[in-house]
């Protein structure tokens, strides 16, 4: 999307958007064989409560509301116990140079194809639906971020005339005070596994849905996409508000509910809903329903 923008703006300010007609029709049809080749190739069986949600003005603004406020409340506490106040200095510092080198940037040239890409980008990820994706969505972005960070961190030490490479040192052996106590606990238990797939209680999940040949089906549980890379089955996510309905809607053969991940509204609905869901197995990370038709 960002590559097509930036062709477009620079095609109709050089009047060549005619010409270029067959550039943007093997852009626009090459993108669309590699995204259906990727969904029919590698699907992923996942279903989230806002995916059916319609697209209003309203739902928008709320959202960007919700993440705005988010995103506020990293930079609300500060913590001096174990240095953790210096990421968030180190953070808050980061942004305000990043923002000064992003407006330099507009300054030099305001349709370049990195400025289309982080408004577009930026703008994408403030109003999507599932704001508790944490930073993962702008990720992408960092090589962009670090780009304007040197420009706007470079302008201001040329205007300081301070020398750039102290500086630079000198933060860094500051930042890297930060490790201290998280290096010393991965050497106390970098050797523990951790909750997650590698678990005991995970392989006898998966032995257990081998062994009763649950295969093929519609299974409801959280971290969707995570098991479908381990079964064959198709997985959904279920959401608090709506999880009798989802089970309908969605046609579920099986639940699953986890220790941590689940969240406890969803464990007690399942555990009460005993006219519709019938326990089969457990351990002591798992619980796995029956749906009864």
């Amino acid at each position: 999307m960002s590559t097509i923008l930036y062709w477009l703006i620079n095609d109709i300010r050089n009047k060549t958007l005619s010409v270029e007609f067959k550039k943007y029709t093997i852009y626009i049809v090459t993108l669309l064989v590699v995204f259906f080749g990727i969904k029919i190739l590698y699907p992923v069986n996942s279903d989230y409560p806002f995916s059916g949600n319609r697209i209003s003005a309203d739902n928008i603004a709320s959202q960007l509301s919700y993440n705005i406020a988010t995103l506020g409340e990293y930079f609300r506490y500060y913590h001096v116990e174990n240095y953790y106040f210096i990421p968030l200095i180190f953070a808050a510092f980061f942004i305000s140079f990043l923002l000064l080198g992003f407006v330099l940037e507009l300054k030099r040239k305001a349709f370049s194809f990195l400025n289309i890409l982080c408004v577009l980008s930026v703008s994408i990820v403030a109003v999507y639906p599932f704001g508790d994706a944490g930073y993962r969505l702008i990720l992408p972005l960092i090589f962009v971020f670090c780009y304007y960070f040197i420009i706007g961190l470079g302008q201001t030490l040329s205007k300081l005339e301070l020398r750039g490479k102290t500086a630079v040192v000198i933060c860094a052996l500051i930042y890297m005070g930060t490790y201290i106590k998280p290096n010393m606990e991965i050497h106390e238990n970098g050797f523990k596994p951790v909750d997650g797939p590698v678990t005991m209680e995970f392989a006898q999940l998966l032995d257990f849905m081998n062994e009763n040949n649950i295969k093929h089906k519609m299974i409801g549980v959280d971290k969707s996409r995570a098991l479908a890379l381990y079964s064959d089955n198709k997985f959904a996510s279920l959401s608090d508000s709506c999880f009798a309905k989802d089970i309908s809607n969605l046609k579920l053969d099986y639940v699953i509910n986890h220790y941590t991940q689940t969240s406890e509204v969803k464990k007690q609905l399942a555990d009460s809903d005993t006219s519709r869901l019938k326990s089969i197995y457990n351990n002591a990370a798992f619980k796995m329903y029956e749906v009864r038709k």
